[in-house]
């Protein structure tokens, strides 16, 4: 099994409540040609390069987790969002610790746990979770599968976000299985936050078969 985390770094003072559920990668669902087109730009194969030659000293797939980000530049441009910047290296550390936290504590359950991190744990910095069973599964599977839940989204009559009774709802959530439910598009929104001026994509795996 392999576990998938992308940590975002919150570039606002208030750090928006925007983790979702953790979902499950379905092991075919991957737009190839959606990367390639980003990487086809002078934009994108320049991210890549940077990308690369500042994580593959400490970051252990380095290579997959630039294709990931680069396919994430592209979603957050659809949307008018800034793209993401080179992640540090303590972003990427991060994002590594929390994977291998939730693979090793997933075994010792013997079953998938997805958690997210508590604003002690990890300031300024969020999560979005997912896992998969799949060998072949990269982390621009999970990407493409967190943006999938664009779907659910009313582009039309976009509402802001609010709290409610400690839960987060989102009027604009509006098409998915629980209507105006922050869980149905929690990864979307998380991928496409104006205010997240950073992320990085790490995975670990552990021998749990599910």
């Amino acid at each position: 099994m392999k576990l998938f985390c992308l940590a975002a770094v919150v570039t606002s003072t208030v750090i928006p409540d925007f983790l979702g559920d953790g979902l499950i990668v379905n092991d075919s669902l991957i737009d190839e040609e959606y990367l390639a087109e980003a990487l086809s730009t002078k934009e994108g194969r320049a991210f890549k390069d940077e990308c690369v030659n500042s994580l593959s000293s400490y970051h252990r797939n380095a290579v997959e987790a630039c294709d990931a980000l680069v396919l994430n530049n592209k979603y957050r441009k659809n949307h008018a969002a800034s793209e993401f910047t080179v992640p540090s290296k303590s972003t990427c550390e991060g994002a590594q610790a929390w994977s291998q936290y939730l693979a090793d504590k997933s075994l010792a359950a013997g079953k998938p746990i997805l958690e997210h991190s508590t604003g002690s744990e990890r300031p300024g910095e969020g999560e979005n979770l997912a896992w998969s069973s799949w060998s072949g599964s990269t982390m621009s599977n999970a990407v493409t599968n967190w943006q999938s839940e664009d779907v659910y989204w009313d582009f039309n009559n976009h509402a802001d976000c609010f709290n409610e009774d400690g839960k987060t709802k989102c009027p604009a959530c509006k098409f998915g299985p629980n209507p105006g439910e922050f869980k149905d598009c929690g990864h979307f929104t998380a991928n496409v936050w104006k205010n997240t001026g950073t992320a990085c994509v790490a995975k670990a795996s552990n021998s749990l078969g599910v």
